[in-house]
C-alpha cells in the first residue's frame, strides 16, 4: 500500500515510512535550521553565565614584569617578564588581588630571591621551575594550597627558606625536593600537607605544639633528616608513613605536652629508642609500624593502645611502663598486637596485693587477742599492728607473721575496752621486698 504527497513517497510495509531523494533533503535542511538555532543558543547561554560568574578566562594581561590573569575577579600570575634577582612577587595587580601563582611562572627564572605575600593562596606545580640561582625564599602565604608536584624543582641552590610567622598550611609538594637543610616551622603552622618536605635535604626539623595534622609521606625520603622534635600536642595520623625513607631517623624527642601518637606517625623510621612523656594518653594503629624499635618508654598515663602499633617490628623486644602490672592491665589494648604482647613488659612500680583483717576477737580480761587475716598468694609474710587508736598512733603491738590465723599476746592488751588491726602483705621482687598498702582499721570484737 501506497500514497503520494509532493516531495515524499510514502510506502507503508511493516510500519516503516520511506521518505524520497527530495523529501529527505527536505527534511535536514529544515532540521540543520532547528539544530544550528540550539546551538546558538546554547553557546551565548554559556558566555552570559561566565560573564556573570567571571569564570570565562581572558588573554594575558600585561602589567610592569607580570603577565597576569583574571579568575573571579583575583588575578593569577601566568609569567615573569623581568630582570631583577630580588623579586617581591606584589600583593595587587592593576588594583585586583594576586591569589595565585601559575605553573612554569617563573620557569628558568635568573631570580636568586623571590618573597611570596601572605594573600597567596594557589601556587601551581613546578611555578619556580629550572629557577637555579634562587638561594633564599621567604614564604608568607597564610593559606596556601599544595600541588601535585614540587614548586621549586630543579632550585639546585635553594638553601635558605623562611616561613612567616602567619603560615598556617604547609601545602603539599611546596618544599619538596629542595636542598634546604635547615628549616624552621612557626607556631602558626597547623597543617603540613603530604610530601610537602619529600625528598629535601632538611636535617632536623621541629613539629611546633599547635599542628594537628600532617598528612602521609610529608618527609618521604629526607635522608639527612636524623632529628625530629615533635610537639604537636594532638595531631591526628594518616593512611602511610609520615618519615617514609628517613634512613637516617635515628633520633625522635617527643615533646612533654604531647597527648597522641597518631597512625603510622613513626612508621617505617630506623629509631631504636623511643621514650613517650607521661603527657601520652593514646597510642594510633601502626604508629610505630615496621620501624627498628627495640624498646619503647610508655607511661602510665597512657589509656588507649589501637591495633597493630608494632606492627613488622621485628627487633621490638623491650617495654618501660611508667606504672605496675596492675595499671598495664587497665590499658585498652586492642587485638592484632602480638609484637606487644610478646615483649618483656618491666614495671617501674610493683604493686603488691594488699590484705585485710577478716576476724579480730578478745576477750575482756584477756591478754590475747585472735587474728584471721586474708591470704595472699605468693606472700613473702604479713606485718601486723594492734593500736588501742583508729589512726595507729598509739601502737601497742607491731609483728610480723607468716600465717593467716594466729594469736598475739601482750600483758596491755588485758585493760583496753577499744582495740583496733591492720596488716600489710609483703611480696619478693628481684631479692628486694617489697610491701603493700595497709588495710582499713578493724575494730577488735571484745565480748
Amino acid at each position: 500500500m501506497s500514497y503520494k504527497q509532493k516531495n515524499v513517497i510514502v510506502i507503508k510495509k511493516h510500519s516503516r515510512i520511506i521518505l524520497s531523494k527530495e523529501g529527505i533533503k527536505e527534511f535536514f535542511m529544515k532540521k540543520s535550521k532547528e539544530y544550528v538555532g540550539i546551538v546558538l543558543t546554547f553557546i551565548v547561554t554559556l558566555m552570559l553565565v561566565g560573564m556573570i560568574s567571571g569564570t570565562v578566562k581572558a588573554e594575558n594581561i600585561r602589567s610592569g614584569e607580570y603577565e597576569y590573569s583574571l579568575s573571579s575577579g583575583d588575578a593569577t600570575i601566568e609569567k615573569y617578564l623581568g630582570s631583577a634577582t630580588d623579586v617581591i612577587i606584589p600583593s595587587t595587580l592593576d588594583g585586583y588581588e594576586v591569589k595565585g601563582i601559575d605553573y612554569d611562572a617563573f620557569l628558568n627564572s635568573k631570580i636568586s630571591k623571590v618573597t611570596i605575600p601572605e594573600g597567596i593562596t594557589r601556587i601551581s606545580f613546578e611555578a619556580f621551575k629550572n629557577c637555579e640561582s634562587l638561594s633564599t625564599v621567604n614564604f608568607n602565604a597564610v593559606n596556601c594550597e599544595g600541588t601535585v608536584s614540587p614548586v621549586f624543582a630543579g632550585c639546585k641552590n635553594l638553601k635558605t627558606i623562611n616561613i612567616g610567622s602567619k603560615v598556617t598550611l604547609i601545602g603539599s609538594y611546596m618544599f619538596a625536593n629542595v636542598p634546604a637543610e635547615n628549616i624552621v616551622l612557626p607556631t602558626s603552622v597547623k597543617e603540613i600537607d603530604n610530601d610537602a618536605f619529600a625528598n629535601s635535604g632538611v636535617k632536623s626539623v621541629t613539629i611546633p605544639e599547635g599542628i594537628t595534622r600532617i598528612r602521609f609521606e610529608a618527609f618521604k625520603n629526607c635522608e639527612s633528616l636524623s632529628t625530629v622534635n615533635f610537639n604537636a600536642v594532638n595531631c591526628e595520623g594518616t593512611v602511610s608513613p609520615v618519615f617514609a625513607g628517613c634512613k637516617n631517623l635515628k633520633t625522635i624527642n617527643i615533646g612533654s605536652k604531647v597527648t597522641l601518637i597518631g597512625s603510622y606517625m613513626f612508621a617505617n623510621v630506623p629509631a631504636e629508642n623511643i621514650v613517650l612523656p607521661t603527657s601520652v594518653k593514646e597510642i594510633d594503629y601502626d604508629a610505630f609500624a615496621n620501624s627498628e624499635l627495640k624498646s619503647i618508654t610508655i607511661p602510665e598515663n597512657v589509656q588507649n593502645i589501637s591495633f597493630e602499633v608494632f606492627k613488622g617490628c621485628k627487633n621490638f623486644k623491650d617495654i618501660y611502663y611508667g606504672g605496675s602490672k596492675q595499671g598495664w592491665l587497665k590499658i585498652r589494648i586492642s587485638d592484632n598486637n602480638k609484637e606487644l604482647k610478646n615483649a618483656t613488659i618491666h614495671f617501674a612500680k610493683i604493686q603488691v596485693q594488699p590484705s585485710k583483717v577478716l576476724k579480730a576477737n578478745k576477750k575482756k580480761k584477756a591478754k590475747k587477742v585472735k587474728i584471721k587475716i586474708l591470704k595472699v598468694a605468693s606472700s613473702y609474710g604479713y606485718r601486723v599492728q594492734v593500736s588501742t587508736t583508729k589512726n595507729f598512733k598509739k601502737k601497742i603491738l607491731d609483728k610480723k607473721v607468716k600465717k593467716c590465723s594466729f594469736t598475739l599476746s601482750n600483758s596491755k592488751l588485758k585493760k583496753k575496752k577499744k582495740l583496733y588491726v591492720r596488716v600489710q602483705n609483703s611480696q619478693l621482687y628481684n631479692g628486694k621486698v617489697l610491701n603493700s598498702s595497709w588495710s582499713k582499721a578493724y575494730k577488735v570484737k571484745i565480748k
